[in-house]
């Protein structure tokens, strides 16, 4: 009963803390419930062939193997995609790229609705589109091999990287700047002796700015483990 007690215990405290900052509490939860679930095994085995019975089947304790990689590896698929200003970022890049406006709806400081998303997204992928488009442009007229690096207009997301602001970044705000970038080949050389040619990202073009914020759920007792980053704004073209 002990265990199912404990078992229960994690399995609610996942559900309420594992996306914010209490995703490492309730993993190393995980973990101890796991080391003394095994430990407990080997005791008992050991506590039988101890009373007379024949030594064999401690095979069957890697048996915990397999339940303890699933348990793991689905925790992580889900824990922590909010307990940090990157984790939230990309969530949001990735539903903005696919559409996903019910995922973005819930990344923000302040409520917003999917159509409001749809509009903004649309704004903001025809600006990304003709700033990427004129930038190949430029680069093309410059000439020279594959000058335009990459760049695709119709496919600005190829083209972006996400910087973080470092001076902007404190406990419980960051910043991130949206840049173009293009992938040049550049000279250099295989274990400093032999020519080779290498991938360099070059900045082109800052185009958007991403605020975010770590804000309290208030969903549980503990106030510190529920602690998510969520939008504040992002804002493209950056705002001057």
């Amino acid at each position: 009963m002990l265990e199912l007690g404990a078992l229960l215990v994690i399995v609610l405290a996942g559900v309420v803390y594992a996306q914010g900052s209490g995703s490492v509490a309730v993993f190393l939860g995980i973990v101890a419930f796991l080391g003394v679930w095994g430990g407990q095994a080997v005791h008992a085995y050991r506590s039988a062939v101890a009373r007379g019975a024949r030594p064999g089947g401690a095979i069957q304790i890697l048996a915990l193997a397999p339940v303890a990689i699933v348990v793991v590896t689905g925790f992580w698929l889900e824990a922590g995609s909010a307990a940090s200003p990157a984790a939230t970022l990309e969530r949001y890049v990735s539903a903005w790229r696919e559409g996903r406006t019910a995922v973005a709806e819930g990344l923000f400081v302040e409520p917003t609705s999917g159509s409001a998303l749809v509009r903004v997204w649309a704004d903001d992928d025809t600006y990304l589109r003709d700033r990427v488009s004129a930038l190949a442009d430029q680069i093309d007229a410059d000439g020279g091999p594959d000058a335009e690096g990459g760049l695709d207009a119709e496919r600005p997301f190829e083209s972006l990287q996400f910087v973080a602001v470092q001076e902007a970044i404190d406990d419980r705000s960051a910043s991130f700047e949206m840049t173009i970038v293009r992938r040049v080949s550049v000279d250099s050389t295989f274990l400093g002796i032999f020519p080779a040619a290498a991938l360099e990202t070059q900045p082109m073009e800052v185009v958007g700015r991403i605020e975010l914020r770590l804000v309290p759920r208030g969903r549980g007792p503990f106030e510190a483990l529920d602690e998510v980053w969520r939008l504040q704004s992002v804002s493209v073209p950056p705002a001057s």
